[in-house]
């Protein structure tokens, strides 16, 4: 998942022709000389390799890449570890059946700016793809899209989906506008859950405990993280605990990840380092991290479905993985000079770890 509103792009060096406000998109071919280490990064060994994947299979046999752009979201099939899906800024939805050796464009989807993807847990061809105001389904893997949500007001952006992990009929999104919506019919109608009124509490990141889908989680831009543990009827908010934390910094979230193994445990990315909470919400905690990050932003953060202990973050310069819950960490400096913006782990194997990397004018 992304923000899309804390990204500079630089339009001279991108593989796309448009800012995130749409036009279109060029991608270069294989052997372009220009700068081409964005776009997608795989690791198989927990990061102390990475590898760019970026390829994009062609009917003429000449492969193009999209080395240059800008990946905004990444998701895997939970039933099938090799199909990948990654958005881009502009650059529309790609997708991999042979876990990210090669890609392929969704051509009906068009280029759109992507800010988040999910895919049903019960069915591997029912996908949902946000971009700007609209969500929209495929339900034979990704051959075509159908728009099955336009927000009235031009400029809200839908920032996040999440599709309930043991009845797939009902998804959750969150917007730019505060608001908490779902629908309970596979995205043919939707409703409002629930709307934080203060400023800056766009919902960036909703989240799903995976053994009990009453608790959802909804992380805002800058008015901490709302909890629910009735399925999104009543939240109840932690932004005063968050400030006392790191003074105004701590509010100032980018990204968020639930424990599949615990739902209880959950940790946010801040401007200000990683926050924990290890009882739902009540209480929560610094992570130390190793070298010291509390002046460094942290872009994403992944927790490792099977094993809470594993945690994995990316920085603007650098990426950073601990394997008991934060008492020791490693961090090794991207294989790019582009930044670290969204990370997400295979559920089934530690070791393979997907980046999107995007240009940032500040590193």
């Amino acid at each position: 998942m992304l923000n899309l509103k804390t990204i500079s792009l630089v339009t001279g060096l991108l593989i796309i022709t448009a800012l995130v406000s749409g036009c279109s998109v060029s991608f270069q071919t294989a052997d372009s000389q220009s700068a081409t280490d964005g776009g997608l990064y795989k690791t198989v060994n927990g990061g102390g390799v990475w590898r760019q994947q970026t390829l994009i299979a062609t009917v003429t046999g000449a492969p193009l890449s999209f080395n240059q752009a800008n990946v905004t979201a990444i998701s895997l099939d939970p039933q099938d570890k090799t199909a990948v899906y990654a958005g881009a800024a502009g650059g529309g939805l790609l997708y991999s059946y042979d876990a990210g050796a090669s890609w392929t464009l969704a051509k009906t989807l068009g280029k759109r700016n992507i800010a988040d993807i999910a895919v049903s847990p019960r069915d591997k061809c029912l996908i949902y793809a946000a971009s700007e105001n609209k969500i929209f389904r495929s339900n034979d893997c990704s051959r075509s899209w159908r728009e099955m949500y336009f927000d009235n007001e031009p400029k809200t952006i839908i920032y996040s989906l999440a599709v309930d992990p043991k009845d797939d009929k009902i998804i959750y999104a969150g917007t730019s506008r505060g608001e908490v919506i779902v629908s309970f019919d596979y995205g043919e109608s939707w409703a409002a859950l629930t709307r934080f009124t203060e400023a800056n509490s766009a919902v960036i990141k909703i989240a799903i405990n995976k053994t009990n889908p009453n608790n959802l989680w909804a992380a805002t831009a800058a008015k901490g993280v709302y909890k629910s543990n009735d399925r999104g009827k009543n939240w109840s908010g932690s932004a005063e605990q968050l400030a006392e934390i790191h003074a105004r910094d701590a509010v100032k979230i980018t990204d968020m990840a639930v424990a599949a193994s615990d739902g209880k445990i959950a940790i946010i990315a801040t401007k200000a380092g990683l926050i924990r909470t290890l009882d739902g919400g009540n209480r929560w905690q610094t992570m130390e991290l190793v070298p010291p990050a509390d002046k460094t932003a942290i872009n994403a953060v992944a927790i490792h479905p099977s094993d809470s202990n594993l945690v994995y973050y990316v920085t603007n310069t650098s990426f950073g993985s601990t394997k008991d819950g934060g008492k020791t960490w490693i961090s090794k400096k991207l294989p790019t000079s582009r930044a670290g913006l969204v990370l997400t782990v295979d559920p089934s194997d530690p070791g393979i770890l997907y980046l999107g990397t995007y240009l940032s004018e500040k590193k």
